[in-house]
This record gives structure tokens, sequence and C-alpha cells, in this order.
């Protein structure tokens, strides 16, 4: 039966075992190293701060008499403190001690002295053969839960990105909408989601999630955070208005991540250019919501709609796809937010749409007249799609009309080439 006997050194052993070259740090069926930076640096500051870590397991053998240790669990810690005693590494960002930008060599002598006094505690146990040390290895990393991303971030970047990601994720309006599970909460991918929110608020959508290490990094003192802090709130306010009780994001695919990144940066793009809910077009632009939510699907016909889910599932966090789904968004939005006119290209997605939904949709009829339901070849001229004038021009407003049937309180989109639209998939993408 294999022995352990607790057995606390301070830094200057560890030091020492190494000098004398009588420490093996990196076994063959150990893996490399892998911390980042900023977790380095963490760990340091743990040490300067006296705050205890985990035990270091080792394995001791007597080699021409004199005593080895070989490290079975601890690699990562012990080869971060030898690499900052030999002046590898400086205390930067997240680091906001006293000792910012301080090599070890760059202590006073009483400083060093406190940082090689340091314990830690070692597990050892005397004499393991090398199929026990592998087993002791596999055990120990076979029966540990492995940190996600996002728990190593909590650890490697304390700081105001983290502490606003947090505050944010833990709003009520979160749990009505059910935009994260209790799985999701336990591995702490709600603050990680916030965390992706919070980065393109502040320089656009990201690609994926390769840079949120450097927000993390970058904004560990944010002096603006109240002001991202107000925006996000108040883009979750109108969210909140936009989606009333007869369509909650709860029971829409608007809770899905890939939709809900898209919802909030189109809102928020619409209220940092100053503008405001027109509430009179507030329940056509609802209506618009629910037809798009309706009708979104790889399989769907309408092929606006077959575009925007395929955006939200293979490449659904690459930076094009996430650019695509808010200027999608915000050409459904738009209605409710602005008095700018609309671009030829976005009349042209809204009416390819509108043409293509009696499709996917039974409840829209085929362009045919709704005043005289007569054929369109009736010498009335061809069918426009028409609105009220009093109404904004929305799906949920649209309907068909004759030339020769459009009243004078009545808009139409005249021009025939504006219902020409592209058949190559890419090009109607670029639409958007």
């Amino acid at each position: 039966m294999l022995k352990w006997n607790s057995s606390p050194h301070p830094i200057s052993d560890m030091r020492d075992w190494n000098e004398l070259h009588r420490l093996e740090i990196n076994p063959e069926f150990q893996r490399g190293s892998v911390w980042s930076d900023a977790a380095k640096v963490m760990l340091i500051d743990s040490i300067l701060n006296e705050i205890p870590m985990p035990k270091i397991l080792v394995s001791k053998k007597i080699v021409n008499g004199s005593t080895h240790r070989i490290i079975i669990d601890g690699q990562q810690r012990t080869k971060t403190i030898l690499s900052f005693l030999n002046n590898e590494f400086k205390l930067k960002p997240p680091y906001q001690g006293d000792m910012l930008d301080k090599y070890f060599e760059d202590f006073s002598e009483a400083e060093k002295d406190k940082f090689l006094s340091y314990q830690i505690d070692f597990n050892e146990s005397k004499g393991l053969t090398e199929q026990e040390l592998r087993n002791v290895y596999s055990r120990l990393n076979k029966y540990t839960f492995a940190l996600n991303k996002q728990e190593l971030r909590r650890a490697d970047f304390p700081g105001d990105f983290l502490t606003l990601s947090e505050d944010l994720a833990s709003i009520d309006d979160f749990d009505d909408m059910r935009l994260f599970t209790a799985a999701n909460r336990r591995r702490l991918n709600d603050i990680e989601y916030v965390s992706e929110i919070l980065s393109a608020l502040i320089d656009g959508p990201q690609d994926k999630k390769n840079n949120l290490d450097r927000f993390y990094l970058e904004y560990t003192d944010w002096r603006d955070k109240d002001e991202i802090k107000i925006r996000f709130q108040k883009a979750i306010e109108n969210i909140k208005i936009i989606f009333d009780d007869s369509i909650t994001i709860a029971k829409t695919r608007f809770k899905q991540k890939s939709d809900f990144y898209s919802l909030i940066l189109a809102v928020d793009d619409f209220l940092s250019r100053g503008c405001e809910i027109n509430y009179r077009n507030l329940d056509a632009v609802r209506k618009d919501l629910k037809i798009m939510n309706e009708n979104v699907s790889p399989n769907s016909d309408v092929r606006f709609y077959n575009l925007y889910a395929e955006k939200c599932l293979a490449s659904a966090n690459t930076l094009a796809s996430r650019t695509w789904r808010v200027n999608f968004i915000s050409m459904v939005l738009n209605p409710l937010y602005s008095n700018e006119a609309v671009s030829t290209e976005k009349i042209k997605a809204m009416i390819s749409i509108f043409c293509e939904l009696p499709q996917s949709d039974e409840y829209y009829r085929s362009p045919v007249c709704v005043k005289c339901s007569e054929d369109p070849s009736d010498a009335k001229g061809e069918v426009y799609i028409a609105w009220k004038s009093t109404d904004a021009p929305t799906l949920s407003n649209f309907f068909w009309k004759h030339r020769g049937c459009i009243d004078a309180d009545e808009n139409f989109f005249e021009h025939d080439d504006l219902y020409d639209t592209p058949e190559n998939i890419k090009e109607l993408s670029g639409m958007i």
C-alpha cells in the first residue's frame, strides 16, 4: 500500500532542489505547460498575499545517495514559481499590487526573503515505480473536474470586466427569458455569454471567443464601465417592452444565444444613435418578429429565413454570421426606431420575404389583389405590394393590390426592379 506524508516546504527548498538537479518537474506521462501569462501572474499574486495553494504531490527516490523528487501533480505551479525566480516574467495586469512591472530581481531583500519563505504543502510518497506514478497521475486527472475557459478566466482575470459580467449575468430578467439553464450557470457559461455581449458593445461583434481574454485583461481597471452597464440595461429594458405577453422571449427562438446576441446588439445600435421606440409601430414590429419566429428554419422556403437559420448553426459565432444576423434583425426593427429611408437592398429583401411567405406559411396569400381578387393578368395591371400610408412598411402591414386598385391613402413599391431578387444565395445574403 502506498504511504503518503504531508510535508510543508518553503519556496527556497523548491529552488534549491531544482538548482541541484534533484527535482523532476515534467515526467513523460504529464502534459506540457498550458498556463496563460495571466494565470502565472495570479499565482505569484496569491503567494505575495499569502493565500494557500493546493498540495503538490511528489514521489521521492534516492539517487546516488541524494533525495530526488518527481512532481506527480503541480508541475504548472512549480514551473511558474521557478520561472519567476529566474526573472523570466514580470508582474503585469491583471496583477494590480505594489509590485506591478517588477521582476523578482527587482524585489528588495526583505521582499525576496518573504517570498522564498512562503510555505507549500507537499504530499510525498517514497519509492513509487514508473507504473505506480502513472496510475496516481491517471487517477488524479480522471476524477478531477476539468475547469472550462470561463472558470479559468475567473481565477486568472479578476477585475472590473469580470465583476460587471458577473453582475449583469445575475439579473432576474434572464431567468424570466429562460436564457440560461441551471447547467449554464453552474459552469459560468452565463457569465461568459454576457462577457461576449459586453465585448461587442465596446468594439462591435467579435469573431468567436478568440478575443475574450484580451477584453478581460484590457478592462481589468475599467473607468467607463458604468457607461457600458447603462447601455446594456437600456437595451434589456427596450427588449422587455418589445416582447410583451403577446410574444414572450421565453417561448420564442429569441431566447437562443445566437438570436439574443443579435437582438441586443441591434437594439443597442439604435439607442446609441439616439433613436427611441415609436410606439405607433410597436404592434406591427411584434407581428413581424412573430412571423420570423414561426418561419425561420434550415428547411424554410423563405430563403432569407433559411439563411438566418444557417447563420445560427455551424458558423453561429463567426464575425461574419454575427454581423449578418445583427443587420437582419436591425432591418426588422427599423420601423420601430428609425425614420430613415430604407436602402434599396433592404426593400428588396423585405419584398423577397413577403413574396415567398405563402410557400412557408399558409396564412399568407399568393399575389392576388385584396380589393378585387382578380387574376394578376387583369387589365387593371400587375399586382404590387402596398400598405396604408398611415402604417409603417412592415411584413404584417403589407398586402397585394393591382396598380389600378391602389387607393389614395396607400403606398406601394412601384418599381418593377425592386421585385427582382438574386437566385444566387451568396448574392442574396449580400443584400443584408
